[in-house]
């Protein structure tokens, strides 16, 4: 066949003979005489590759373009209007409006209404609510229960229960829990409905099928009032019980063993022991000692002394001073002191009182070492500070006291003494 003959082109020029040249178009092509081809496309169409291809209106929801046009709109499609160069929906065709009086053209009045709205012929608009439903703002919204627990209210009422949720039931207007719901019952035999029969306990409660209650305890249980409560080993320091008793021990705490029925104190953990070998079981080896204690291995027991203490019987004691007025022996000795206690200085192995904590003298200048300075004297006494360490006392003499030297009695055999009308009071030199 003769290209000529082929589509687009409708005729040749000359039908007979080996000519091929096109004479003829079909719609929607153009003829072009000077290259005798189909190649334009008339008025409303536009070439697509070499394909005469129908202009389309390329604005959204338009139904149909200014001829020979893609983007200037004529007409919407139904429930559109042209606004401009836009279509937009209609208010008659946007929820809850199901429905224009005039789907085509502009004009926007509604005619139905989805459920549950209701048309109201006076304004066109869907104003008003079904029953069962009311007015938020402008939506229309179920009418909900307002009675706690409730299923289902009397139609078109809030407040007026007509049956409760499951497990519960209605008393007057209100829901109430059933008893069958309620621990220890977990279940009811008709959850629905005001039967109220328990079906099935919780844990440690058992189901008394004759009652339909949950009156028993599981073993290992038992009741205390309407409760069932756990039994407990009432043996002191008992960790458990044989099962589903209260009295007879099977384990005890850690540091205790048992002892027929009853639980006592390892020795291990008794003073001056503070750890056992093996805290649980019936092993009772001592492995640690408190100080002064020291733990000996080859006994496991307490029976050492830290340096600084000596034993007393079973008893570690701290080593004491036995040197008198000894304030501290040198350590781990009883004999041999160290240093004395106030107004004593050591000579020796003696803690010997010093001069100035010995009358007249009330007190020495270092009450501790061993300085003997006097730094006080009692009545009638008057200390010296010039003659310190006091070798010559003044008596009180306003008082009635003088002094007599002994060097000048019996060829000085007699001390210094303050003497009051001519008898002696006291010793001056100590």
């Amino acid at each position: 066949m003769k290209t000529c003959a082929q589509a687009p082109c409708t005729g040749c020029s000359s039908p007979s003979g080996d000519d091929d040249t096109c004479a003829t178009c079909s719609d929607p092509y153009v003829f072009e005489a000077s290259t005798s081809q189909c190649t334009g496309c008339i008025a409303g169409y536009k070439k697509d590759g070499t394909t005469c291809v129908e202009k389309g209106c390329s604005v959204e929801n338009c139904q149909t373009c200014v001829f020979d046009t893609e983007d200037q709109c004529k007409t919407c499609k139904d429930n559109y209007k042209l606004e401009g160069t836009t279509c937009t929906m209609k208010t008659c065709a946007q929820a809850p409006c199901t429905g224009c009086s005039s789907p085509s053209g502009d004009d926007d009045t509604c005619a139905t209404c989805s459920d549950p709205y209701v048309f109201e012929a006076s304004t066109s608009q869907c104003t008003g609510c079904i029953a069962g439903y009311k007015k938020d703002g402008t939506t229309c919204v179920e009418k909900g229960c307002s009675a706690e627990n409730c299923q289902t209210c009397v139609f078109d009422t809030e407040d007026q229960c007509k049956t409760c949720k499951d497990n519960y039931k209605l008393e007057g207007t209100t829901c109430t829990m059933k008893t069958c719901a309620q621990a220890p019952c977990t279940g009811c035999s008709s959850p629905s409905g005001d039967d109220d029969t328990c079906a099935t306990c919780s844990d440690p409660y058992v189901f008394e099928a004759s009652t339909s209650q949950c009156t028993g305890c599981i073993a290992g249980y038992k009741k205390d009032g309407t409760t069932c409560v756990e039994k407990g080993c009432s043996v002191e320091n008992c960790q458990t019980c044989v099962f589903d008793t209260e009295d007879q021990c099977k384990t005890c705490k850690d540091n205790y063993k048992l002892e027929g029925t009853t639980c006592t104190m390892k020795t291990c953990a008794q003073a001056p022991c503070t750890g056992c070998s093996s805290p649980s079981g019936d092993d009772d080896t001592c492995a640690t000692c408190s100080d002064p204690y020291v733990f000996e291995a080859s006994t496991s027991q307490c029976t050492g002394c830290i340096a600084g203490y000596k034993k007393d019987g079973t008893t570690c004691v701290e080593k004491g001073c036995s040197v008198e007025n000894c304030q501290t022996c040198v350590f781990d000795t009883e004999d041999q002191c160290k240093t004395c206690k106030d107004n004593y200085k050591l000579e020796g192995t003696t803690c010997t009182m010093k001069t100035c904590a010995q009358a007249p003298c009330t007190g020495c200048s270092s009450p501790s070492g061993d300085d003997d300075t006097c730094a006080t004297c009692s009545d009638p006494y008057v200390f010296e500070a010039s003659t310190s360490p006091v070798h010559w006392l003044y008596c009180r003499v306003q008082e009635g006291w003088h002094y007599l030297r002994g060097e000048g009695l019996l060829g000085g055999e007699l001390p210094d003494l303050c003497v009051r009308h001519g008898r002696p009071m006291q010793d001056l030199q100590g």
